[in-house]
């Protein structure tokens, strides 16, 4: 029941001894999975608790804390960090620039994301995930998409047919050398491609088209991190042209320009790759017309969960700045510079 919720509050001591026996107890006796902290000044005391693994009530399921801000996320991470440093905390991110703002989010952000939605769907107990307000207010891609469009690539097993052009309709870019997620290359029976299912790029060695070996390596070292066995390559864009139909895109691009002074050159690029089904930048802030219909972050766990809200009173201000800011930037970018 993710409708329960219980108040605490963690703000008296850095490490509150008598609130953390509480909170056990709590999670022993009650069924609620919503954790609200209020007033809370202790980060720490947070992230303390989240690494309490003996205890079943917080190992039993993965945990989500939901932040204010993206500063807070990182702080929080940070924390986890500071106790457990073999501990991976997966924090889902924002783009980095605004819808209006005439620039397009950098790929890494991107990246980021597609990974916390596949680590979300295949969340396990104890496991620890972190969002803030305005990244879990950017809709996504729908899960159906997502899960249809990723592959699983095993040693021993052929290649799918025509694996290059599925990356390519999958959002990644052919680049002498990978370095950055979205990308790979392929130099006769080696094949790197860096997904975000993954921190490292995957080596694939081929034998025909039949996989050999899978390597993690280091993109700048190329040194070799790990052997793995499997390997997942998940979209590198939450917008998928082969999920579009290019003449609609087309006439929900030019609708959503016509009050605004698009540069024409500009306007008649974007409306040559949509018909290409190329991808250019800034395509991200086209989602909404990819998809019939689009899906929260959280729609893509698929277990339950324990949520904790880290100073949420702050979540309806953060929130109402946020759709007030995109109003002004909608505003300004009405005028002709």
């Amino acid at each position: 029941d993710l409708h329960q919720t219980k108040r605490t509050d963690l703000a008296t001591e850095p490490f509150p001894n008598k609130t953390l026996n509480q909170i056990e107890n709590a999670l022993e006796n009650n069924p609620f999975q919503n954790f609200e902290i209020i007033g809370s000044q202790s980060i720490s005391a947070l992230a303390f608790l989240l690494l309490q693994q003996n205890h079943k009530s917080l190992s039993s399921k993965p945990n989500l804390v939901i932040c204010s801000t993206e500063e807070q996320s990182e702080d929080l991470k940070r924390a986890l960090l500071f106790f457990d440093p073999l501990c991976e905390p997966h924090c889902l991110t924002s783009f980095d620039v605004g819808l209006y703002s005439n620039l397009y989010p950098n790929p890494k952000a991107i990246g980021q994301r597609i990974g916390w939605l596949n680590h979300a769907h295949k969340a396990r107990p104890g496991q620890i995930f972190i969002a803030h307000v305005e990244a879990l207010m950017q809709q996504t891609l729908p899960y159906e998409i997502l899960a249809k469009n990723s592959l699983s690539l095993k040693v021993g097993h052929a290649l799918p047919d025509y694996f290059v052009s599925k990356l390519v309709s999958l959002g990644y870019t052919s680049v002498p050398s990978v370095e950055d997620v979205g990308t790979f290359s392929q130099r006769g029976g080696i094949l790197d491609v860096f997904s975000p299912s993954s921190s490292s790029p995957f080596r694939f060695v081929l034998f025909g088209d039949e996989i050999h070996e899978i390597r993690s390596f280091d993109p700048d070292s190329q040194r070799s991190l790990s052997n793995d066995s499997t390997a997942t390559i998940l979209p590198a864009r939450e917008v998928l042209f082969s999920q579009a139909d290019p003449e609609k895109l087309i006439s929900s691009f030019l609708s959503s320009i016509s009050d605004r002074p698009i540069n024409e050159e500009d306007k008649q690029t974007i409306v040559r790759s949509i018909s290409r089904s190329q991808y250019f930048h800034g395509a991200e802030f086209m989602l909404p017309y990819f998809y019939e219909s689009l899906d929260s972050p959280l729609n893509h766990f698929s277990e339950p969960l324990n949520i904790w809200k880290l100073e949420s009173l702050e979540f309806t201000k953060v929130a109402d700045d946020f759709i007030a800011q995109l109003k002004q930037d909608y505003k300004d970018s009405l005028e002709i510079p």
